[in-house]
């Protein structure tokens, strides 16, 4: 088993994020689907527009 796959079944992530507002949102949307539309698919591409603040992991209750 992949460190990864095993992280996944005893471990829980969580991100804490900003979303700016709807009309902010659409316009980075009309921006990905031009962008899009000129190199193809990219990682982001169909991801909300947020900011990450930070990332964290804690062990699921389970695994106790």
């Amino acid at each position: 088993m992949y460190l990864a796959e095993h992280l996944e079944n005893i471990m829980e992530f969580y991100s804490v994020i900003i979303l700016p507002p709807q009309p902010i949102i659409k316009t980075v949307k009309e921006m990905k689907d031009e962008l899009a539309s000129r190199i193809g698919l990219f990682n982001s591409r169909n991801s909300d527009a947020h900011l990450t603040i930070c990332e964290f992991m804690q062990v699921k209750k389970s695994c106790f």
